[in-house]
């Protein structure tokens, strides 16, 4: 199965990281391009700002390693030791199928 959408977050925040990177550049008039969001890259990564202010990181790269953390709610670099921990008990199956194997199907990884 090939999936041609994207998936975003609706609930109570914007996956930036997740947003192509022209994606307001091109909407805003002019004389706010340079104020309004768009993507920095800075100590060889990428972020998106917005008049100024550090919003968040863009791409792939940044979500999956560990130039983004510690986040005050992350387990990094003890992320294994932690699902086991959340996760201790059940099927080994159903573990993998909740930590991997649903995504990357539903990405096409799979």
């Amino acid at each position: 199965m090939t999936i041609t959408w994207r998936l975003y977050s609706c609930d109570d925040h914007l996956d930036l990281w997740n947003l192509p990177r022209d994606l307001w550049e091109g909407r805003l008039p002019a004389r706010l391009r340079e104020r309004g969001p768009h993507v920095v890259e800075q100590g060889g990564n990428a972020w998106w700002t917005c008049d100024g202010s550090v919003l968040g990181p863009f791409g792939m790269q940044m979500m999956c390693g560990p130039r983004t953390n510690p986040h005050p709610d992350s387990t990094f670099p003890h992320s294994r030791e932690a699902i086991a921990h959340a996760f201790r008990g059940l099927e080994r199956a159903f573990v993998e199928q909740v930590t991997a194997t649903n995504c990357a199907r539903l990405y096409g990884f799979a």
